[in-house]
């Protein structure tokens, strides 16, 4: 062949070969950008991306709080983009192998600790067969000096002055400011509150033997504040099931309250009641709701006072779970609604029955995942759709299976993905260990935070304390617990 013609095919094929990179490069690569060169933050850019990646992307930039660009000709011109924007990369022609946009923001502030100088309780009771008690934490280094009012539902009031010393706790029993009576003289809510300016944790656990038959015991965080309106996501008048609401009003005027109740079939009903200042008084949802085997008679609450005063309200509930395992659980309201809870305990093993409660307060219908982070570092995703108004409730066993192991041991995070606000509770009914039967249930956290603080536990026999953590992040997270003892010493694990 002609050296001169040899020599234009070479030319002719390299060019080709040439355009052919340009063409696909480099978005056919992986290259990385180091961390000098891209300000500390090392950056890989991947190669082809599937639909799944592409829509992940895409819920990343929404759950950022991000707003689409008008369209592709800005990045394509270089017309700038605006504060909040993001490109809309869906309509680029080689978007699908393009690297996934990725939203680089400041590290979230951390959420301050749960300490305070005052804790409220709405229930609380002397009345025979139950016993309660209060326990309150000091986290700091100075002895707190602790006042706990006792409002009373005949509208009178009792005080306790208790002193705490510095990494310690102490726990009050009513019982012996009260008395006993079988009247609702002896029901009370409390206010706990450091009188010398130091942060405190309050928890109050009670047990019971109700009616004589019930026994077993429930135990709540007080809240720091009172507040307008109160949800509960979990509730229900089916049989062998008994819901009260109690309401404590700390101020010095009466409280209007309406009750509304979310029912499962999303019907409503509503309830008005009067509470007397520094007083409490107890709701009977059954008064209003009746007896009944459905989801009509299942229900979440709003509790709500209408004439400008700061209430309190927990929901105790009472049971003998499928003819079998009988005792209560109770839970203080949460005061504000949200769009993600999550929980750090929850288990599938057999003799414990979880459930996840959710009430939808909201006009539209809430579309919410929830997220279950298993003990062996897996998930598995649940969808559901809350009608407005209403409570759904959802049995994690049926997405997760039962299993004797911790794959069956599970965190989650219940998030509504259609901008509506909602409330969550977990209730879980067990028969541990074969031998001690009841329930427990919790409204989620709003936040992850870097700390948590718990003013009760104990270790004398008869006495199994766990403490669950759950990681939501993606980086491994090393935790130190120390527990404050009641003679005042401290232990790390």
């Amino acid at each position: 062949m002609d050296k001169n013609k040899l020599r234009k095919i070479v030319l002719v094929t390299v060019l080709l070969l040439a355009g052919l990179l340009m063409t696909v490069g480099p978005y056919n690569f992986r290259t990385t950008v180091s961390a000098q060169e891209n300000g500390g933050i090392e950056r890989p850019t991947d190669t082809n991306v599937t639909q799944e990646q592409r829509q992940a992307a895409a819920d990343r930039a929404k759950a950022a709080g991000l707003k689409a660009g008008s369209d592709y000709t800005a990045a394509a011109t270089q017309t700038a983009i605006g504060p909040g924007d993001t490109p809309d990369y869906f309509g680029m022609p080689n978007y699908a192998n393009s690297p996934l946009p990725e939203v680089y923001t400041t590290p979230p502030t951390p959420v301050p600790p749960v300490t305070s100088t005052v804790f409220y309780f709405a229930e609380g009771t002397c009345r025979p067969d139950f016993d309660p008690y209060i326990c309150i934490q000091n986290p700091g280094g100075t002895d707190a000096v602790v006042t706990i009012t006792y409002m009373k539902g005949d509208a009178t009031t009792d005080t306790e002055t208790l002193m705490i010393p510095g990494s310690s706790r102490v726990t009050a029993l009513p019982r012996s400011i009260l008395g006993t009576g079988d009247d609702i003289a002896h029901d009370f809510s409390a206010k706990v509150e450091c009188t010398n300016n130091q942060q405190i944790v309050a928890e109050r656990p009670m047990y019971f033997n109700y009616k004589g038959a019930w026994n077993g015991g429930h135990d709540v965080m007080g809240a720091t504040a009172p507040a307008g309106a109160f949800y509960f996501a979990e509730g229900t008048c089916r049989p062998d099931f008994d819901p009260y609401i109690c309401i404590q009003n700390p101020g010095g005027t009466a409280a209007d309250v309406t009750i509304t109740y979310m029912k499962g079939d999303a019907t409503t009903d509503t309830e008005t009641l009067t509470i007397p200042g520094n007083s409490r008084v107890t709701a009977l949802p059954r008064n209003v709701l009746g007896t009944g085997e459905d989801i009509a008679h299942d229900f979440s609450a709003r509790v709500e006072c209408t004439n400008g005063q700061q209430i309190v309200a927990e929901r105790p509930m009472y049971f003998n779970y499928k003819g079998a395992w009988n005792g209560g659980h109770d839970v203080v309201g949460a005061t504000e609604t949200g769009t993600a809870f999550y929980f750090a305990e929850g288990t599938c093993r057999p003799d414990f029955d979880p459930y996840i409660c959710i009430q939808n307060p909201s006009a539209l219908d809430a579309n919410v995942i929830i997220t279950y982070m298993k003990g062996n570092g897996t998930i598995s995703t649940e969808l559901l759709t809350i009608p407005t108004n209403s409570r759904v409730t959802t049995l994690p066993r049926n997405t997760l299976g039962s299993g004797e192991d911790v794959a069956h041991d599970f965190s989650a995070k219940v998030e509504c993905t259609n901008g509506q606000q909602i409330i969550v509770e977990r209730p879980m009914y067990f028969n541990y260990k074969g031998a001690w039967n009841g329930g427990h249930d919790v409204v989620g956290t709003t936040v992850s935070a870097e700390i948590f603080y718990f003013a009760e536990g104990t270790c004398r026999p008869g006495f199994e304390p766990y403490i669950c953590i759950q990681n939501p992040g993606g980086t491994a997270a090393d935790v130190t617990i120390t527990y404050m003892k009641g003679d005042a010493t401290t232990a790390d694990e």
